[in-house]
């Protein structure tokens, strides 16, 4: 996909480069949630976990979204914590356990373990 779609820029901090879109999804897998700052819209922050299925596969992502300055205001790793635990309750609602992983991301054990081991 990212070969061949044209990334659009919204703003100046909107990821448009298809390498640097890539580093930043390895990050994302690895810690179990993503962050935007001022990438859509300048001003606005967002957080957002993945909602899996049975298989563990992601059909669905949960967030949060707020002016920068409210969602500098609170710890990241408590607002993360809290969207993890939303995701991963519509997950269970579709059947998935944390027993389940495809392989593209971490399982709810790594995912608390990222989110409470660091600030981001």
């Amino acid at each position: 996909y990212l070969a061949t779609a044209a990334l659009a820029r919204h703003t100046p901090h909107t990821l448009t480069d298809p390498d640097d879109l890539r580093r930043a999804l390895v990050t994302v897998r690895a810690r179990g949630w993503a962050d935007a700052l001022d990438e859509r819209e300048i001003g606005i922050a967002s957080l957002a976990a993945p909602i899996r299925d049975a298989q563990g596969a992601v059909v669905a992502a949960i967030g949060i979204g707020a002016p920068v300055s409210r969602f500098r205001a609170m710890p990241r790793k408590r607002l993360a914590r809290t969207v993890v635990e939303a995701g991963e309750a519509v997950s269970r609602r579709l059947g998935w356990s944390e027993d389940v992983d495809d392989g593209a991301g971490p399982t709810a054990l790594r995912v608390a373990a990222s989110v409470l081991g660091r600030e981001s």
